[in-house]
């Protein structure tokens, strides 16, 4: 099975050994040595025959473990941890048949990140080198292989925490993991690109996996490449994102993101799903807190998906042996389906807007003001946004707010949902003291909180 992988790139090397020649076979003979080796948890390059054609529970426990582990120091945006995890990645791709979209697989920037505000309320910015690995699995028809659909999810987080971090436990410095932010999207990833490559006549379209580093800083990676793809971004298909896929509850619930973004997504999930198994809970909406995003921006039909929030979110307690692995094989089952059949229908889909482009791209604190929640971002509440996880600690826990209380008024005003919340919230000040009005069980409270 190997050769039918390692052969075809070489059949582009013909004629005479030019140096743009010789680059080439370079560059391939360097994925086939690529394709014969596997990282381990070290980050050294070791042999390997281990493939499988399924998602297993053990394979995901493996890319977790050492993505979430001490070694890469909570893989803070152009880190050391960083580097390896991205070095990591392309490797296991390219051991199941991805090939660079273009150079060596690696998409390098320079990223510039806000790092919270001085004493005297000027923004601290670091500015340093990063990179997303773009990896590619050609599609199997003559025609629909000139079109796309892209798979990714974001492999950076929060490094040592700390003052200016987006940490929970901003007086904490240790390793933040990040297993289900977002080692588990990543591990998704991977696995489902694996049982593309070794499941013939499964993708007529290109596959394209994409590892954003920079997400946490505010989409930095998604950004650079829909500006910087080097492909005709119309001729994407719908970009699926997996984002936080690793707490599955008791609920079975799954939150899928952006299925009014193309008139037939909705059909397609909700067709290819198990309801023994999953319960879906669907948002139409276009924007949300992840990579996406970046592609809704550029017209481009997309799905998130998400087990959602707890309270390990952004904090050193998000570990590897806290993942639901046997919930992310229920997960995967449903990704793969949807995903295999936007990869094969013989239609493409049509773009079509589903809420606001111009919300800001994630949670992010632009004003360094925080409420100290996570939103539902998916808007499953009708009368007002609800507060899936009111961080201890922060402004809203010590005014009283509770996990599900529902926001409806800011100061007097409505808050219908996350766009309504986020703008209010963008034009606070630190130290402020707001009026919130909430629902708890049914009832109405009023809570004053400081910033």
């Amino acid at each position: 099975m190997i050769k039918s992988w390692i052969y075809p790139p070489f059949r582009g090397v013909r004629g005479v050994l030019d140096s743009k020649n010789i680059t080439r076979l370079l560059t391939v003979m360097f994925f086939v040595f690529m394709v014969s080796c596997r990282v381990n948890r070290e980050g050294q390059i070791i042999p390997s025959n281990k493939i499988s054609t399924e998602v297993t529970a053990n394979e995901l426990v493996e890319h977790i473990k050492y993505l979430a582990s001490d070694s890469l120091k909570g893989r803070e945006t152009g880190s050391a941890g960083d580097s390896l995890a991205a070095e990591y990645i392309r490797h296991e791709l390219a051991f199941c048949g991805f090939v660079p979209l273009s150079g060596d697989g690696f998409q390098r920037f320079i990223y510039s990140a806000s790092k919270g505000v001085d004493t005297a309320g000027k923004v601290i910015r670091q500015t340093g080198k990063t990179r997303n690995v773009v990896m590619m699995l050609a599609g199997e028809d003559e025609t629909l292989k000139n079109e796309y659909v892209i798979i990714g999810a974001h492999f950076d987080h929060l490094g040592m925490g700390g003052e200016g971090s987006s940490s929970a436990r901003p007086d904490t410095i240790a390793v933040h993991h990040g297993a289900d932010d977002n080692a588990s999207g990543v591990a998704m990833m991977m696995e489902i690109a694996e049982k593309f490559a070794l499941t013939k006549g499964s993708h007529p379209r290109t596959i394209i996996c994409v590892a954003f580093t920079g997400e946490e800083e505010g989409l930095l990676g998604s950004k650079y490449f829909t500006e910087n793809s080097g492909i005709d971004l119309s001729k994407i298909n719908v970009m699926m994102n997996f984002d936080m896929v690793g707490r599955l509850q008791k609920s079975n619930i799954v939150q899928v993101g952006g299925v009014g973004t193309s008139a037939e997504l909705k059909d397609i999930v909700t067709s290819m799903n198990d309801t023994s198994s999953i319960k879906l809970t669907l948002s139409e909406a276009g924007y949300g807190p992840s990579d996406h995003s970046a592609f809704y921006m550029k017209n481009i039909p997309v799905l998130y998906f998400t087990t959602g929030g707890h309270t390990d979110l952004h904090s050193p307690s998000d570990t590897y042996d806290r993942i639901n692995y046997q919930g992310m094989e229920k997960v995967s089952s449903l990704i793969f389906a949807v995903t295999r059949q936007l990869v094969s229908s013989p239609g493409k889909l049509i773009f079509q807007e589903a809420g606001p482009k111009e919300a800001p791209a994630g949670p992010m604190r632009k004003n360094g003001v925080t409420l100290g929640i996570m939103p539902d971002f998916n808007g499953n509440e009708k009368s007002g946004l609800r507060a899936d996880i009111v961080t201890p600690g922060k402004p809203a826990a010590l005014a009283g707010m509770k996990n599900g209380d529902i926001i409806t008024l800011i100061n007097g005003e409505i808050i219908s949902n996350i766009y309504d919340y986020m703008t209010k919230m963008g034009q606070m000040k630190a130290g402020q003291i707001i009026t919130l009005e909430i629902l708890r069980d049914g009832k109405k409270m009023t809570l004053n909180v400081q910033l």
